[in-house]
């Protein structure tokens, strides 16, 4: 049985490790989005409409602010954060899951993280998408950079 039709399924990098992070993509700003768009081999979209459980980022030394978003893909290319959780404040280095995140999401939708800067891999056929300044709930906005990046967070989602 796979993970999604046993109810659960991860969305985003299964590779968190911050040993494996080459790079962290800056921001510019106090708070981008960055949202990943195309990574082989990963579920990206929301296959079920369900609950965030928990979710995981690698955090460089120091301490960071983070906040995982909701973001509904729309057809005039914007993307609208649709839902967050609150602000974690991090103090790295290492590898942090955040419990109780709480979030709906619906089929289709993606997962993005809020914060000044994303822990990354480089690999090839990868697409991210980053947002300066970040997309605050209810707000729409278009990706204003791009990245080739694996982004090293995730999310668990629940039926």
């Amino acid at each position: 049985m796979s993970p999604a039709s046993a109810g659960a399924v991860t969305l985003g990098s299964s590779h968190l490790d911050p040993a494996q992070t080459d790079f962290s993509v800056p921001c510019g700003s106090a708070s981008c989005t960055f949202l990943q768009k195309r990574l082989p081999g990963a579920q990206l979209r929301a296959p079920f409409s369900g609950d965030i459980r928990k979710w995981r980022v690698v955090v460089s030394p120091g301490p960071h602010e983070y906040q995982l978003v909701v973001m509904h893909k729309r057809r005039n290319g914007k993307f609208k954060n649709v839902g967050e959780s609150s602000i974690e404040s991090l103090n790295g280095p290492g590898v942090f899951p955040v419990p109780g995140a709480g979030l709906s999401i619906r089929k289709g939708d993606y997962i993005g993280i809020n914060g000044e800067s994303v822990q990354s891999i480089e690999r090839r056929k990868t697409l991210g998408l980053g947002f300066n300044p970040a997309v605050q709930f209810p707000d729409s906005a278009k990706p204003t950079f791009t990245s080739t990046s694996e982004f090293q967070f995730n999310a668990t989602l629940r039926r």
